[in-house]
């Protein structure tokens, strides 16, 4: 090399490297792979299309973008569908802010965390990009744990468990839209409820976003567990609590207004919000309780309208520069001093244009009662005249009532209630702080009406009432139909029904009433004393009136017949009396009161019972520490028992069989007696979500998809028998995805699919008999299949390397797991390779065990196989008439064509061999229908 050479080489080595530009597909067929051969600094430029692939950026700080990026049909073109295989994009956790991914459709992605974006705690700025109809088992269903920049994007229609939105981003979260995101338990169950409809846990500064119409059957509907909150708007998300947001940083600026519900908790005092359900009046720190009059919500459209109480009512802190369009903030455009006097709107958007002042509702005057009249209960309906606004877009948000015992009304003495609207008409059922009024008083009353815009009318002129005793009403010697008795009546009034059919609907207007028949004791005037649910409303009885604790709690329902109706009696948890009553009326529901000596045909949660409870519907049950049915001495047959906030079945001593037991928060626990034929699936637990400290004999149930908190997805500490039972994709936390801490027999079970954060992902800590199980495809940190149990037998467990007589580890040969069909194909190991088991008769279906499907020596030589289904081929093969392979309706066919002949030679369509083709040779194919002869 000369020295001229020589010289030259460092001073290129020193040159910088020019970035390249990648385009897709003209120069790489698809995104990974333009990413695959880029360096840092690099752009990568993607034209429209649908890119069919998910992508890893592996580290590599690129600037990966569609064609225009600020172009939404661009970005509506350009798209990449992860087909629902996995995140549809990936970050490494390496890159820095340099990193960007702009201006693309991300969806259809499925994965544990991140089903749209999984950041991995990256600094990458993501921006205007839609991210959409993505899915999170667990957590992120947008986007997940991406702390850089995340701006102008649509996050849309994604769903997870926690964070149907966003989840644990914790960099700048500004002018989003974050729509229609959804957290909770219907892909994957959890615990407890899920979270964050829109997101979750991002401690950043969230400034400039909408967040509407997100949800959760959880915490924070909009937004959970998150930092500071500026100038955001919220709107009609649900949750609870906290419809808008629940755990957060600061909040300022922001637009809280869920119609429904009530939108912040366990947050910070806000300054300069505008909140739904707020206490009127309470302008404390610059917040307001007023519609803020947006253009068109329900159509997307969340700027302001030019009488929006936002504008200018906002505060500096922190204000941002621009708004969620990209206008300049703040504009002034009020001349009334609004808000900290910086002029910045409250909400994503700043108005610009000129307000319009709002005209106050009419003064209304009062309907009913009239002035002076004695009203019959302790309980009179107050009517006020029509709301009226000289403003067409004006509408009426509530009506304050204020009731004295003076007629100069102390302004102290409120009423107050949100209020239906019928027929123009305002009514309100009065009580005075939770009590109802004192007999034979006077009381003098008048109201006000409040409009969308916070505008009070003037108070209507007072008037007066006088209220009654309590006493007896008689039906229909009185009162021609039990419900207008109801209407009338007064805490403590007892009704009392003569012998009939009365063809209606009740409602109790409130508590410590009691509905009785003539002799409650007498089966004739029960019999004859019939209340007939019409088909609408679907409930017949509705016992949830509003509390009464002055003359005590509950209502009495006593000797009377209750039929139809499609919900039978609605409780409302009160505790309400049901006796010597007959119903068949559909289910009770949400009672918390005593069912006794009542003859039983309903749909209905069921609480200290000790007879038979078969056939119900368990529904909607109310307490996380309680149960559905507890305690029991009764057999529980043949129920559904399913989306119940607390156990399904607790401390019960009988048989419980046939039931379909889901969605509860856990299934069994202290049930001593068999458990036997159940489908216990996704109930969610703190300890053993299944089945926990059940110690009587387990057989034959489907225990599927349920989740511990802790330990134990399916079984924990159950030291009874568990035999012929599909334990499948159950979880934990801590250890035992399937099974953890059972000392008694575990035999001839299908144990698949389980997955725990700790160790056993099939089994922990099973120190009994571990026999002739299926353990395979189970996952955890520490010992996937079986981790520190005794040494099983006769067992088919994946990758098993422990020794023990008769384990074998060859792949069982399910029909198709996939599709959950467990049962043995023709060439499964497991087929005969058990050990005999003493009175082991059925298998997990229902068919006789053992059978003897192999010629080849396996096991102990019972025939017994191994897993909760015994192989089974033809009894008869000559039922496969046209011998292929199958029987089925081409066999039925080919029989037909011999029917009833006596051939003079054999025919196959003889099946039984009795020298006719009849319905005994149908009966022997029929038996043996859709099977077949070799694998299935």
């Amino acid at each position: 090399m000369s020295l001229k050479k020589a010289a030259i080489l460092p001073l290129l080595l020193a040159l910088p490297i020019q970035a390249a530009t990648l385009f897709v597909p003209s120069g790489f067929p698809t995104i990974q792979s333009a990413i695959d051969s880029a360096t840092d600094g690099d752009e990568i430029v993607v034209a429209t299309g649908t890119y069919l692939e998910t992508i890893s950026f592996q580290g590599i700080n690129i600037h990966l973008r569609s064609l225009d990026p600020t172009d939404p049909e661009v970005v509506e073109a350009t798209i990449i569908d992860a087909s629902e295989q996995r995140s549809v994009v990936t970050f490494a956790g390496t890159e820095t802010s340099d990193c960007i991914l702009a201006g693309f459709t991300i969806r259809n992605g499925s994965a544990n965390f991140g089903g749209g974006i999984n950041g991995f705690r990256c600094q990458a700025t993501i921006r205007e990009n839609r991210v959409s109809e993505n899915i999170a088992l667990s957590s992120g269903g947008g986007i997940y744990r991406c702390n850089g920049i995340i701006e102008h994007n649509e996050i849309t229609n994604n769903h997870a468990a926690n964070g149907g939105g966003l989840f644990d981003c914790d960099g700048f979260i500004q002018f989003n839209q974050i729509l229609f995101n959804s957290a909770d338990d219907s892909y994957l169950p959890i615990v407890f409820p899920g979270r964050g409809g829109g997101l979750a846990d991002c401690g950043g500064p969230i400034i400039g976003n909408v967040i509407a119409r997100n949800t959760t059957d959880g915490s924070g509907g909009g937004a959970d567990t998150v930092g500071r909150l500026s100038y955001n708007t919220f709107y009609f998300n649900r949750g609870n609590p906290g419809w808008s947001a629940n755990k957060t940083g600061p909040l300022h600026g922001n637009i809280f207004w869920e119609p429904s519900g009530y939108p912040l908790s366990n947050t910070p005092a806000p300054s300069h919000c505008i909140i739904s359900h707020i206490p009127f009046g309470d302008e404390a720190n610059g917040n307001l309780g007023t519609d803020p009059r947006m253009v068109n919500p329900f159509g997307g459209d969340f700027r302001l309208r030019p009488d929006s109480p936002a504008i200018d009512a906002g505060t500096l802190f922190f204000g941002p520069s621009v708004d969620l369009d990209g206008n300049s903030r703040p504009y002034d455009a009020t001349e009334r001093p609004r808000g900290d006097g910086s002029d910045f709107d409250i909400g994503a958007f700043e108005f610009f244009g000129n307000p319009q002042p709002n005209p106050l509702p009419h003064q209304p005057h009062n309907v009913s009662p009239e002035d002076g009249k004695t009203v019959f209960g302790f309980n009179p309906l107050l009517v006020s005249s029509p709301f009226i606004d000289d403003d067409p877009n004006d509408f009426h948000t509530q009506t304050e009532w204020q009731v004295d015992d003076v007629p100069d009304i102390d302004p102290d003495d409120l009423v107050v209630g949100w209020l239906s609207d019928e027929e123009d008409i305002l009514q309100i059922t009065v009580v005075d702080e939770d009590q109802f009024l004192p007999p034979d008083s006077t009381f003098w009353w008048r109201i006000r009406h409040r409009d969308n815009y916070a505008g009070w009318s003037e108070w209507s002129v007072p008037t007066s009432f006088s209220t009654r005793g309590s006493g007896t009403l008689l039906v229909p010697q009185e009162f021609p139909t039990i419900q207008e008795a109801l209407d009338v009546s007064t805490p403590g009034d007892e009704i009392v029904v003569a012998p009939g059919t009365y063809v209606e609907s009740l409602v109790f207007p409130f508590e410590g009433l009691t509905l009785r028949s003539e002799d409650p004791t007498s089966a004739t005037v029960v019999e004859s004393t019939i209340i007939e649910g019409p088909a609408f409303p679907k409930e017949t009885i509705v016992m949830k009136g509003d509390r009464s604790p002055s003359l005590g709690g509950g209502i009495s329902l006593l000797g009377v017949t209750i039929r139809g109706g499609e919900e039978g009696i609605q409780c409302d948890f009160n505790d309400n009396r049901i006796e010597n009553c007959i119903i068949t009326s559909g289910k009770i529901e949400r009672s918390a009161g005593t069912i006794i000596n009542c003859k039983l045909t309903l749909e209905g949660g069921l609480e200290n019972c000790h007879g038979l409870i078969q056939g119900n519907e368990i529904t909607n049950g109310r307490g996380i520490f309680s149960s559905e049915i507890v305690p029991c001495n009764a057999d529980v047959i043949h129920n559904t028992i399913a989306n119940n906030q607390g156990r399904a079945i607790s401390s019960c001593r009988g048989i419980i069989e046939g039931n379909i037991i889901k969605n509860n928060s856990s299934g069994l626990i202290n049930c001593s007696g068999t458990i036997l034929e159940n489908v216990i699936s996704n109930n969610r637990g703190f300890h053993g979500a299944a089945l926990s400290s059940c110690d009587g004999l387990i057989e034959g149930n489907l225990i599927l998809g349920n989740v511990s908190s802790t330990a134990g997805g399916g079984f924990l500490s159950c030291d009874g028998t568990i035999q012929n039972n599909l334990i499948l994709n159950n979880s934990s936390r801590d250890g035992g995805g399937g099974l953890q801490d059972c000392q008694g027999t575990i035999r001839n079970n299908t144990i698949f699919g389980n997955v725990t954060e700790g160790s056993g992902g099939g089994l922990w800590f099973c120190n009994g008999v571990l026999r002739n199980n299926i353990v395979w495809s189970n996952e955890a940190a520490e010992g996937d299949q079986v981790f520190q149990s005794e040494s099983p037998q006769y067992n088919c467990i994946q990758d098993w390397t422990g020794g023990g007589e008769g384990n074998i580890s060859e792949d069982p040969m399910f029909r198709d797991a996939g599709n959950g069909d467990f049962r043995l194909r023709g060439d499964s190991p497991c087929i005969d390779a058990g050990a005999f088991v003493e009175g082991l008769l059925v298998d997990y279906e229902g068919e006789p065990r053992p059978m003897d499907g192999t010629s080849d020596e396996r096991g102990d030589g019972s025939d017994i196989d191994i897993g909760a289904d015994e192989f089974y081929s033809f009894f008869n093969l000559r039922a496969d008439v046209n011998s292929d392979g199958e029987v089925d309706d081409l066999d039925l066919f080919d029989l037909q064509s011999d029917w009833f002949r006596s051939p003079p030679v054999q025919s196959k369509h003889d099946v039984n061999l009795d020298n006719i083709t009849n319905p005994l040779d149908l009966e022997i194919v029929f038996k043996d229908w859709k099977r077949g002869t070799g694998p299935r």
